[in-house]
């Protein structure tokens, strides 16, 4: 229980209380990652739903994206923000990785993260708009986190030894990424069951995503050799963007 409760605690806001991990801890931990999507989800939907019931789909989409940056307390914007300023370096790996743990946001970062989320709000919108909405909001936030066990299993530390990534990853089986993704089918079907034409869409979005993680996972080893906790964070959002994308299609 203290595993899948750090799964929870780790990736969200809400207030849990857990032991110091254990053996294997981070390993359960991981599989509960999409169950922590479908809680950031959850609280999401219901700020859409109120938000688009009281004033418009826009009023709405803008609710579930803030309240979903709240459930999370910005941790994978975070990220995000952190690569688009290493990215963004004029210098060696040492030097971007010098940026990338810098707590300050540098303009890129800020930019780019505020078009992230204007892109969130604009693709929730347009789904809303023919009742799709809450649907695209839960699949695209179980299903970004559905990868993160994978991106674990088969990341190579950019620092090894060093920084939490490092730690978890010594943790983390090929048998709990699985587990993961199992639980994360299980959690989008009710979505798909009540907005069957999903589901075309649904496989074109998760292909897109796991595209996406794959191309940034090798930038990012060519960049520093490896991957950091901020890369992680950033694939969350990158995933999001393209299944929502996928999903919001459906409107078009």
């Amino acid at each position: 229980m203290n595993g899948f409760l750090l799964g929870i605690g780790f990736l969200t806001r809400f207030p849990v209380s857990t032991r110091a991990p254990g053996p294997g801890d981070w390993g359960r931990a991981a599989r509960a990652f999409p169950v922590a999507g479908a809680l950031v989800a959850a609280v999401a939907v219901l700020a859409q739903a109120a938000g688009s019931f009281v004033w418009s789909p826009l009023v709405g989409a803008i609710a579930a994206v803030a309240t979903a940056f709240w459930a999370t307390g910005g941790l994978h914007v975070d990220g995000w923000s952190d690569c688009l300023d290493g990215m963004s370096c004029n210098g060696d790996r040492e030097k971007t990785l010098a940026v990338m743990h810098d707590p300050r946001a540098g303009a890129v970062g800020a930019a780019g993260t505020t078009l992230l989320l204007l892109a969130k709000v604009a693709l929730v919108a347009h789904a809303g708009e023919v009742g799709t909405g809450a649907a695209a909001v839960w699949v695209a936030t179980i299903g970004a986190r559905a990868f993160l066990p994978l991106e674990i299993v088969f990341g190579t530390p950019a620092t090894p030894g060093k920084g939490l990534f490092a730690h978890v990853a010594a943790d983390v089986r090929r048998a709990d990424a699985a587990v993961a993704l199992l639980v994360a089918g299980l959690l989008v079907v009710p979505a798909v069951v009540l907005v069957p034409a999903l589901l075309p869409n649904l496989g074109v979005g998760v292909l897109g995503a796991a595209g996406v993680t794959a191309a940034w996972a090798a930038s990012w080893r060519a960049r520093i050799g490896g991957t950091t906790g901020d890369v992680l964070g950033a694939a969350v959002e990158l995933r999001e963007i393209v299944l929502l994308a996928s999903l919001a299609a459906l409107a078009a």
